[in-house]
C-alpha cells in the first residue's frame, strides 16, 4: 500500500518553509508533490478519495528515487478528529512532526498576512481562523488520540533560531535517515528564517493582552500533555 513516510502537520507561520527547503537538501528525503498536498484539510469540499492520497505517494519515480516520501502542509493541525483517524488507519507508522511559535507572536502574523492578502474587510487578529491556529494544546491533543507521542516530534521555531543544524539533525534521525548529511552543508544554507515578506503589525497594548489571555489555558494544556515547558511570554 502506498503512503507517505512522514507528515509535517504545522503550525502555518512556523517555519514549516524553511524546514522543506532544507530537507529538499537531503539526498533521502523526497516530496513527490512539493510541500502542501492540501488533501487532509480540503478533502471533504472536493470530494478526495484515499486512493487518490495513495498514488502521490506511488509510481515508479518513486520506486527509482527511493527514501522516505512525504509532505508537509501546516493546515493539517487542525483537520478533524475523523480525518486524523483515517490517516492513522491508512499509515499506522507515520512520523509526525510540527513546528511551534510563541501563539501570539504567529496570530500577530498570520493577520498581518491575511491584511496584506486582503482576506476580508475586518481586522483579522481575533478571527476564528487566526486564534485556532495557535490553539497548540487542543490540537495536538487531538492528534495524541491517535498516534502516540513517540511518533510525533515537536518542535520549535526559537530552536530554529539558535542551531537549525541541530534541528534538521533530529528531524533527519526522527524520519529515518541519515542525519550527518546536515553535518556537510554550511551553515548559512541551514541558519536562514528571513520570511520573504514582512510580517510585522502594529498591535495596540489592549489587543495585546487579549491575545495572550486567549492562548494562556492552551498553553498550559499543552505543557501537560507534552511534559515540557515553553519559555513563551504569555
Amino acid at each position: 500500500m502506498s503512503r507517505p513516510d512522514f507528515v509535517g502537520i504545522g503550525a502555518q507561520k512556523a517555519a514549516t518553509t524553511w524546514l522543506f527547503k532544507r530537507l529538499c537538501m537531503h539526498p533521502d528525503i523526497y516530496f513527490p508533490r512539493g510541500k502542501e498536498i492540501h488533501f487532509w484539510d480540503r478533502r471533504d469540499q472536493m470530494g478526495r478519495k484515499i486512493v487518490q492520497y495513495q498514488r502521490m505517494f506511488s509510481g515508479k519515480q518513486i520506486d527509482h528515487i527511493g527514501g522516505k516520501t512525504g509532505e508537509i502542509t501546516p493546515a493539517y493541525l487542525r483537520i478533524t478528529d475523523a480525518r486524523i483517524a483515517e490517516l492513522k488507519e491508512l499509515a499506522p507508522d507515520l512520523r509526525l512532526m510540527v513546528i511551534l511559535r510563541n501563539p501570539v507572536e504567529r496570530a500577530i502574523s498570520a493577520a498581518a498576512q491575511a491584511i496584506r492578502n486582503n482576506e476580508g474587510s475586518q481586522n483579522p487578529l481575533f478571527s476564528r481562523n487566526t486564534t485556532e491556529g495557535g490553539l497548540y494544546g487542543k490540537h495536538l491533543g487531538r492528534w495524541l488520540a491517535h498516534f502516540s507521542k513517540d511518533q510525533l516530534l515537536v518542535l520549535t521555531q526559537d530552536e530554529i533560531k539558535v542551531d537549525g543544524r541541530a534541528v534538521l539533525k533530529k528531524v533527519a534521525t526522527h524520519v529515518g535517515v541519515e542525519p550527518g548529511v546536515y553535518d556537510l552543508i554550511d551553515r548559512s544554507l541551514l541558519d536562514t528564517t528571513t520570511s520573504p515578506t514582512p510580517n510585522r503589525l502594529d498591535v495596540l497594548p489592549d489587543d495585546m493582552k487579549r491575545l495572550k489571555s486567549i492562548f494562556r489555558e492552551d498553553i498550559q494544556t499543552l505543557e501537560a500533555l507534552l511534559g515540557r515547558s515553553f519559555d513563551w511570554d504569555i
